[in-house]
């Protein structure tokens, strides 16, 4: 869950850059606006388009890009929820059926107790060790 909320975090800090950058810039139209807008946000994740508002900044005699665009952002949390309920979820299965001989606790600890032990041999995958 830490891991996907560091994400969405990112992300948001990367949508609100762009962002900046489009509150900037001038459209010719209305459509090119709200295209450039959707394409943008189209390649977060987590982050969708809640509304989008145009602005007139001038004629279009002036400057050939009389629009500019305002817009919400909000998070989408249908992908946010379907990816918390992911989000850290993994199978521990056993041939070990008695739940005396082996707790489920016991069985998480003694599983995550084998890193430690994969660790210690990552050595031998080294080609460098025998030479």
């Amino acid at each position: 869950m830490k891991s996907l909320e560091k994400k969405i975090q990112k992300e948001r800090f990367e949508v609100d850059k762009k962002l900046r950058t489009l509150k900037s810039e001038k459209f010719a139209c209305v459509p090119d606006a709200e295209t450039a807008t959707r394409k943008l946000l189209k390649k977060f994740f987590s982050h969708e388009l809640k509304e989008i508002n145009f602005q007139s900044v001038g004629s279009k005699s002036d400057t050939g890009f009389p629009y500019a665009v305002q817009f919400e952002v909000g998070l989408r949390e249908s992908k946010i929820s379907l990816e918390k309920k992911r989000a850290g979820r993994f199978i521990l299965a056993t041939n070990v059926l008695d739940k005396i001989e082996l707790t489920t606790e016991e069985m998480l600890s003694k599983y995550k107790g084998q890193q430690s032990v994969e660790r210690g041999f990552r050595f031998k995958e080294d080609p460098n060790h025998f030479n």
